[in-house]
């Protein structure tokens, strides 16, 4: 009797081992997958770069401007979905690890974001509207929750409306300077036209209406 049980119990071990080991797999896959699509997004923002140090060394060409504006339109489209991907494989995963992808996505997304002001400077792409949305990444918000709903509606309705959601406690430079720049202490925290802002909240959640007031929508 006692033989018996001790093998059902070790059965239950094994299926047990061979389960976390199944879960690992899939989470760590699904990871994998997600990190390799920000390394392609990578290469295509620095392939974008590249044009830049063009006009540096080269000087203005009027040829650059069409060139940049698609190649940004294209990184926006890319990298657009991985955060919520992101999102969804460390709440659904497991053992997902996504810390080191998360961080590459966000480096991306603030360099994406200064290619978009420097269009806007150098090539008036003023059909663009960049809205820099800050948030904490160590704690729940529930009015940064809100104010990420009211800027996927916005997007949702405005074509030509950018959101670069950057978490303001993840150690990035890019984002201490930014709020630094713009005395931004509370959050959530909005810059509704980047480097020439229209609108600035600051620990406030800005309604939608608000913000159609204050850009040009491209529907």
């Amino acid at each position: 009797m006692v033989n018996k049980y001790a093998k059902a119990l070790l059965l239950t071990l094994v299926l047990f081992v061979l389960g976390l080991g199944i879960m690992s797999y899939f989470d760590n896959a699904r990871v994998s997958g997600i990190s390799n699509s920000i390394e392609v997004a990578s290469l295509n923002t620095e392939s974008t770069y590249q044009l830049l140090l063009y006009t540096q060394i080269f000087g203005d060409d009027p040829a650059i401007c069409p060139v940049l504006s698609k190649n940004i339109d294209s990184q926006v489209e890319k990298l657009g979905g991985l955060l919520s991907e992101l999102g969804q494989a460390k709440s659904q995963g497991f053992f997902a690890d996504i810390g080191l992808a998360k961080r590459k996505y966000l480096v991306q997304n603030g360099l994406l974001y200064l290619l978009v002001e420097k269009s806007r400077k150098d090539c008036g792409n003023k059909g663009i509207v960049p809205v820099l949305y800050f948030y904490p990444e160590k704690y729940y918000c529930a009015e940064c929750a809100a104010q990420a709903a009211v800027l996927n509606s916005v997007v949702a309705k405005c074509r030509n409306v950018r959101v670069f959601a950057l978490p303001y406690d993840y150690g990035l430079p890019l984002v201490d300077l930014l709020l630094e720049k713009h005395g931004i202490t509370s959050f959530p925290a909005v810059i509704i036209g980047g480097h020439e802002p229209v609108a600035i909240s600051n620990g406030s959640v800005i309604p939608r209406t608000d913000i159609m007031q204050k850009i040009q929508c491209q529907q």
